[in-house]
């Protein structure tokens, strides 16, 4: 049932007892979402009994970012649905999300990346090759995708493409949102 209905939705909430660990059963339904580019969000209820919050809210975000190689692609909140802790805050946060999935960037912003990240960093090589990307362009505006030629003429490594991403979403501010990238070898 619940994998009818990703079809049909831009965004889910996962919501989680904050009492209680997150399951195999969640991190199944996270990817699920990824996989079909939908905006996630991770939200813990019951925050409001929760001893020690800030602590638990730290020990969480850790445990995901060192355990669920996705973490850029989710949205993070602790709430208290009994008490109205936060609610409001997560709506306009969702609709915000959800604009952002129509972002459309300029050709001279995206160029400017890309200058930036070739001026800035170390790529890794494929074959004693620096994988670099030389150009950038917008391809989609309903979810964000964008085609990256690059230097090489084989596969682009995983490597360079997280490492990509980690950088483009950084540098654009856009975590939680689903992107799109077809890298096109020169």
């Amino acid at each position: 049932e619940v994998i009818k209905t990703l079809n049909n939705v831009k965004v889910i909430i996962l919501l989680i007892d904050s009492l209680e660990s997150i399951t195999k059963q969640d991190f199944r339904l996270a990817d699920l979402a990824i996989n079909k580019k939908i905006i996630l969000f991770f939200l813990f209820n019951k925050i409001d009994i929760v001893d020690e919050s800030k602590e638990f809210k730290l020990k969480i975000k850790k445990y995901l970012k060192n355990n669920y190689s996705k973490y850029k692609l989710i949205n993070i909140e602790f709430i208290s649905a009994k008490k109205n802790i936060k609610i409001t805050r997560v709506l306009n946060e969702i609709i915000s999300k959800n604009q952002l999935t129509s972002i459309k960037i300029n050709k001279k912003k995206l160029n400017k990346f890309i200058t930036y990240l070739n001026n800035k960093a170390t790529f890794p090589k494929f074959n004693k090759i620096e994988v670099k990307p030389k150009y950038i362009v917008q391809i989609d505006y309903k979810i964000p995708k964008f085609k990256v030629f690059l230097n090489i003429h084989r596969k682009v490594p995983q490597i360079f493409e997280k490492y990509f991403d980690n950088a483009f979403r950084s540098y654009f501010k856009l975590n939680g949102i689903p992107i799109v990238y077809d890298f096109q070898k020169s």
